[in-house]
């Protein structure tokens, strides 16, 4: 380990900067994210998915971890816990024993897995703002791919690589603009677009070092050569996030508060006066492809039927009734998916548990410390984006266990910030160890 010149931390003692080797493994995870299914291992018929194999591989080491770190337990663990049995309890009901075991075991322990991952692999905010630069390269790389992808028209990655590993998969094409829609390492263009356009906040505001964080917005910048109007909207609603605490902070007005309600009164005007509704109307406009954005409509009209007619546990794997010109069974709405598959108590549990990790993460905006303050804004700006694009988009694999992942950190991180709110001081377990020097 590298050690650099010492530091006063709050408490004003001395320390040595030293990079938080606690953080490797969900740096890891998030780079185990970024790799294609191709890698998939097929074991007893359960597929291990690069993500999946980085975490049941480091779970001993991060079970150490987390009781080395002495990690103290919250309320939201046990929403996490609940979700993790409901998803098997569903799917025991609604399908066979074996379909149960498979589907709702393996989506029950990614959800609790990734979100161990990222409760033990974070103490404090130096520790995260330490863990964004090491990730840099791979949004890089993310993105080389997704740009070279779009202009030659050609996947470049995922098919060469799946007829060398004889895997056998349905690949996406498609153009818009006179460009393909790059996909990467990434089943599809929209998940890469949602993973790389999350990134913003983080970059932005935890990357000091000029040429990094250059680089690092090239990198988020890669999303907008898989053309999908749900990475479009990642990015647009981080902006606005970032601006609108931009604009209280030099102004020192409620701009939060303003604009929260602004936009419920145009939200119900535009409910009362647009044809169709609030949903079509956004449908209609914020959509690159209008086609797309009534497909969407559909599912939400046909899969909420569902929803309504199966509220507890769901209809499990089965596809949902739907007219006959909707051929495709895919359901683009990762809140509505999951409530379908799983019942309204998986999908509440989940979403309180990604809402949870929001609003601790901002716990820390109200520290003294400025460090803490970007990384509760990042956090809980980054969560928002993805949270708001689970509304047009099923977010699968490596997206899913980020998303998770990043709300265990916020979870931690809010643990800690709340030092300072409650007891004027850092948990002395807890007290940051980790200066600038990273960024």
């Amino acid at each position: 380990m590298t050690a650099f010149p010492a530091y006063a931390d709050p408490a004003g003692q001395q320390g040595v900067q030293r990079f938080p080797m606690h953080v490797i493994p969900a740096i890891i995870v998030v780079y185990a994210c970024m790799l294609p299914r191709e890698l998939t291992v097929s074991v007893l018929g359960i597929a291990f998915q690069p993500f999946r194999i980085a975490l049941i591989a480091m779970f001993p080491l991060l079970a150490l971890q987390g009781l080395r770190l002495q990690v103290r337990p919250s309320l939201v663990d046990f929403l996490v816990v609940f979700a993790a049995i409901w998803a098997m309890i569903a799917l025991s009901v609604t399908e066979w024993v074996i379909s149960a075991l498979k589907t709702g075991l393996a989506e029950g322990l990614n959800f609790f897995l990734a979100y161990f991952a990222g409760r033990v692999c974070i103490r404090n905010g130096r520790d995260f703002k330490a863990m964004i630069p090491a990730l840099i390269p791979g949004l890089v790389i993310c993105s080389s791919i997704l740009i070279a992808e779009s202009l030659s028209h050609t996947l470049l990655l995922r098919p060469p690589l799946g007829r060398l590993l004889n895997f056998h998969a349905e690949y996406f094409y498609d153009e818009r603009f006179g460009l393909m829609r790059g996909t990467g390492p990434f089943p599809h263009p929209i998940l890469a677009g949602v993973f790389l356009a999350s990134f913003l906040p983080l970059v932005w505001y935890l990357v000091d070092r000029p040429h990094k964080r250059l680089l690092g917005l090239l990198g988020v910048g890669g999303f907008i050569f898989t053309l999908s109007s749900t990475g479009f909207l990642a990015f647009f609603a981080s902006i606005g996030l970032m601006m609108a605490n931009f604009l209280q902070r030099i102004t020192r007005m409620p701009v939060f508060i303003m604009l929260a309600t602004v936009g419920i009164v145009g939200l119900v005007a535009v409910s009362l006066i647009s044809e169709g509704g609030l949903f079509s109307f956004l449908v209609r406009h914020l959509t690159l492809s209008s086609a797309s954005g009534f497909y969407r409509l559909a599912i939400w009209q046909y899969g909420g039927a569902e929803v309504l007619a199966h509220p507890i546990f769901g209809i499990g794997m089965r596809d949902y009734t739907r007219p006959a010109w909707m051929i495709s069974s895919s359901v683009d709405a990762h809140w509505l998916l999951i409530t379908m598959r799983y019942g309204f108590p998986y999908s509440a549990a989940v979403f309180l548990t990604v809402l949870s990790g929001v609003v601790m993460s901002l716990r820390g905006t109200s520290s003294p410390d400025e460090d803490d303050r970007k990384v509760g804004y990042a956090m809980g700006f980054s969560l928002i984006a993805i949270m708001f694009t689970g509304l047009s988009v099923f977010l699968w694999e490596g997206v899913e266990i980020w998303m998770t992942l990043l709300t265990g950190m916020a979870v931690s991180f809010g643990q800690y910030a709340a030092g300072w709110k409650y007891y004027g001081a850092y948990p002395a377990t807890q007290a940051p160890q980790y200066p600038q020097r990273f960024a």
